[in-house]
């Protein structure tokens, strides 16, 4: 999931990216989000053992238009665990990611579901 995020800014966004980890339950994560020029970051979560913070940074300016294109008053971000979705610890992880993430959600991020 290492990557040079800031070859991914533009003039667009993203505006903040987070990344977060929990040594307890081994969760790693990230959330892009990309631009909240028309609300608050509104964006699904994903889980998988491939993730890249470069995904979901593309899906987090993908949910930027679509919530433009809908002229839904939300901005575009998305959230992303590295992991197995099939992992009988999954609920560990994402109550650690949900902790790790406790200063932007509610505040700057709706959590909403993607494929896990």
């Amino acid at each position: 999931m290492t990557e040079d995020v800031l070859s991914l800014v533009d003039e667009w966004g993203p505006e903040k990216v987070v990344c977060v980890s929990d040594r307890r339950s081994g969760m790693r994560g990230v959330l892009v989000l990309d631009n909240t020029a028309r609300g608050m970051g509104k964006g699904g979560t994903r889980m998988s053992p491939t993730l890249t913070v470069r995904e979901v940074a593309r899906l987090a300016r993908t949910m930027t238009w679509k919530w433009a294109a809908v002229d839904m008053f939300h901005g575009g971000a998305k959230a992303g665990i590295l992991g197995d979705p099939t992992a009988p610890g999954k609920e560990e992880v994402l109550r650690a990611f949900a902790r790790a993430l406790r200063n932007e959600v509610p505040a700057e991020y709706v959590f909403g579901l993607d494929m896990a």
